[in-house]
């Protein structure tokens, strides 16, 4: 029992004299450990972990853990306690940005570490092709070629038709957006109406989900039309983006007014590396998300979606490759709690760490 106890005082003896130091040496943990060890080699019949180790080797190893933790804890954060994780809590706020406050209205999705994305195939776009969608939008004649912006025209009357190379449809039915509106079809036939559209020029897609309908303009504070839009998705996420689009904008006489489409050919390339949602949110609150604008008048930011989409780009003809990101979608209010404007941002979900 003497030869223990003179045991523990070499031991404690070696802790005092390394504990300010940085971090514990290979020679520390070398003089540490010997003498422990070397006093139970030889009762050490069955194997380290098959037989009870002797009650002072447990508190000898025990303090040296102990001690070498504080060492380390006290090289990384100073004498301070350790600062708290972010804490991102429904319904409380997330921290302040540009002068806003955002408070978190939904709960942190979680998603695999490893997603899949996608290359982008070329466009099958042919002036053959425009010219046979301009036909039954009621267009007559050829389709023009403007080279430097890489897109073919049709125009008929105040109808104007634009395809780009990579297959972006731009349609204008020459009626004016921004007229007197009184009352509008139920959201069951603007759905009706808008659907039917798509399946008329043959742009209807199995992959294509209703999003919502919401008021595309006012005039007087009145709203002068409807903007109905869908989304395209792939392996049940969304493209998101603002080059992914597929609407219209209806009358209230139920005049198809305008329509943005754009569909994507996306074949699985690869597999990347993803970060969590808490780590989105770190990013967001750093302000490094993509097309981040806030109000100056806007002084809270309510977050009520979180979710992964795969971003497209507005210039879809320079992009090869559709890549996860989280996006962030809500409101922004006023001082007073008044709703501005819709808020959305995308964050970089790949860790590029």
């Amino acid at each position: 029992m003497m030869e223990n106890n003179n045991l523990e005082q070499e031991i404690r003896e070696l802790l005092n004299k390394e504990v300010d130091s940085k971090e514990p040496t290979a020679q520390w943990w070398n003089n540490a450990t010997s003498k422990a060890t070397s006093e139970n080699r030889n009762k050490q019949k069955l194997g380290f972990w098959s037989r009870k180790p002797l009650p002072v080797f447990i508190s000898i190893i025990t303090v040296i853990l102990l001690v070498s933790g504080a060492i380390y804890g006290k090289n990384l954060i100073g004498m301070g306690s350790t600062p708290s994780a972010p804490n991102y809590v429904l319904g409380e706020s997330m921290g302040g940005l540009q002068g806003a406050e955002f408070i978190l209205n939904t709960t942190l999705p979680d998603y695999p570490k490893f997603l899949d994305y996608y290359q982008i195939m070329q466009s099958d776009t042919t002036k053959e092709s425009v010219e046979e969608l301009g036909a039954k939008l009621g267009f007559s004649g050829e389709a023009g070629i403007i080279e430097s912006q890489e897109i073919f025209v049709m125009s008929t009357g105040n109808m104007s038709l634009r395809v780009s190379f990579s297959g972006r449809m731009e349609y204008n039915s020459g009626l004016s957006l921004f007229g007197s509106a009184s009352t509008f079809p139920p959201d069951n036939e603007i759905r009706t109406i808008a659907e039917g559209f798509f399946k008329k020029i043959g742009l209807w897609f199995s992959d294509i989900e209703f999003k919502e309908i919401k008021v595309g303009g006012t005039v007087n504070t009145k709203p002068s039309h409807l903007l109905v839009q869908y989304r395209q998705y792939i392996d049940d996420m969304p493209l998101v983006g603002n080059g992914a689009s597929f609407s219209v904008r209806i009358s209230d006489m139920g005049n198809i007014l305008k329509a943005t489409i754009i569909h994507p050919e996306l074949k699985e390339y690869d597999k990347v590396e993803c970060i969590n949602s808490i780590e989105a949110c770190d990013s967001l609150m750093k302000g490094n998300g993509i097309l981040f604008a806030v109000p100056s008048n806007c002084k809270k930011i309510i977050i009520n979606g979180i979710y992964i989409g795969y971003f497209i780009e507005a210039h879809i003809e320079k992009q090869e490759y559709s890549l996860p990101v989280y996006v962030f979608e809500g409101e922004c209010l006023d001082s007073d709690g008044n709703y501005i404007q819709d808020f959305i941002t995308y964050i970089d979900a790949v860790d590029r760490d």
